[in-house]
């Protein structure tokens, strides 16, 4: 599977959206970040190169254009207000970077209202914005999301682990 992540990203062809379940919750969100590193780092060479500008401000979480969606304080689930921001966020341009990169880092507290209020960008989305969901697992995604999105599972299989994908991809 990291081959699989590593070819797409080489290629410059990643999904404009992508599930990662299985594993930690820590170990989806390193992945995400590292994704996200991928997609907007300036080197010409590998990416991400961990070294550029972009790469630094992912992993400092500081880049303006790498944004981490999470229910409201104090609440429990990923409301369709919230999901309704991000749509309407995704059509306004990149502030540094040529996309943008949403990591809706609780995919499974999304409520089914937010699933469909997601699935309509997903449907049609920008052309410089890239979803990343993160949930422990894709079974509690809508069938009509999980139809538009590459799912890639850190599950505890050697050839799938998250200690593959992170040595095959982070800096």
């Amino acid at each position: 599977m990291d081959k699989r992540l590593r070819t797409l990203i080489d290629s410059g062809h990643l999904p404009h959206a992508i599930v990662i379940d299985g594993s930690t919750y820590e170990e989806r969100l390193s992945l995400a970040h590292t994704l996200s590193s991928a997609v907007i780092c300036e080197s010409t060479n590998e990416k991400p190169c961990g070294s550029c500008v972009a790469c630094k401000k992912v992993k400092a979480l500081s880049h303006p254009d790498v944004i981490t969606v999470l229910p409201e304080d104090g609440k429990k689930t990923l409301s369709v207000k919230i999901i309704r921001g991000v749509r309407e966020d995704a059509f306004l341009m990149p502030n540094e970077a040529d996309r943008k990169v949403y990591i809706i880092a609780k995919g499974e507290t999304m409520q089914d209202e937010a699933q469909n209020a997601l699935l309509k960008i997903l449907e049609e989305p920008p052309k410089n914005v890239m979803f990343i969901i993160l949930c422990p697992s894709h079974s509690v995604l809508l069938g009509t999301v999980l139809s538009r999105v590459a799912v890639f599972s850190l599950n505890d299989d050697a050839d799938t682990s998250a200690e593959t994908y992170n040595d095959a991809l982070t800096f």
